[in-house]
């Protein structure tokens, strides 16, 4: 009974987190886009290679300013300005802007993302795509929402009927499972480059059934991994262990094809 009522607690203070923290999100996100009309946005380029804008670094700030002061108590992780707000247990991890490369060249196919994580694991997820007009919630025990709609991933559960996705396909190569995703690659339905966190958008309303992203970090996943659950579906490591925290490849799935999945890259 004890266990049952705890629970419910926690649902309710989810809830509560996710009611207020929803439209800072949003409010987020159209601020990145607002960066995107601007002519000239200077692009740099990070030590691990990757680019950055002033909106990445802008939108981050303000998320850091604003996410204290509707939900106090709760650190700070970010992509573009590291942990040096983190807490010892619960954190909001950020990222600003999930696709800066998509963002870079005008393409729609980015978002901004935050979690809440307590006690290790992610207990709200938000995906907010501004260019694609789409946000995504979900909160532990309380289901996936896409635009206010229940999401729900697909049953497909043979991997010759499968729609793929596959992120990163420039650094495939350098992968040692590679010569095995090109054979799963040729035994599923269909495999599409979509990338970053619109592609997992796409499975958790059934779209696709199967996103392997082969190098993320925790920023990049933490909310995907909530959003994905609480859709029905599964999130492990490439390597199956099932709490990921980055520095290495992701298969999220509808569940039906998942171990047959894991195969190709153990």
């Amino acid at each position: 009974m004890f266990f049952m009522s705890q629970s419910r607690v926690e649902y309710n203070r989810w809830r509560q987190i996710l009611e207020k923290v929803l439209p800072v999100v949003c409010d987020a996100g159209n601020l990145a886009l607002s960066y995107s009309l601007r002519p000239g946005l200077k692009i740099e380029t990070k030590s691990d290679g990757s680019p950055v804008t002033l909106a990445d670094r802008d939108t981050e700030s303000w998320l850091r300013d604003r996410l204290p002061k509707v939900a106090p108590g709760i650190g700070v992780i970010g992509e573009e300005f590291g942990e040096g707000d983190a807490g010892p247990d619960e954190n909001w991890v950020i990222d600003p802007i999930d696709g800066t490369r998509a963002f870079t060249r005008g393409l729609p196919f980015w978002a901004t993302l935050v979690a809440l994580m307590s006690g290790g694991r992610p207990r709200i997820g938000i995906v907010h795509a501004p260019a694609l007009g789409i946000v995504a919630w979900a909160t532990e025990g309380g289901g996936a929402w896409v635009d206010g709609c229940p999401a729900r991933v697909s049953t497909v559960s043979r991997l010759e009927d499968a729609f793929i996705s596959i992120g990163s396909m420039d650094i495939v190569p350098e992968q040692t499972w590679a010569p095995r995703a090109l054979e799963l690659m040729g035994r599923a339905w269909t495999t599409r480059g979509f990338g970053d966190a619109t592609a997992y958008l796409d499975l958790i309303v059934g779209s696709i059934d199967a996103m392997v992203d082969p190098l993320v970090n925790l920023w990049d996943i933490a909310p995907i991994q909530i959003l994905i659950e609480e859709a029905g579906g599964t999130f492990t490591g490439l390597d199956g262990q099932p709490e990921p925290r980055g520095g290495s490849g992701v298969l999220g799935s509808n569940g039906h094809i998942h171990d047959e999945m894991l195969r190709y890259f153990t």
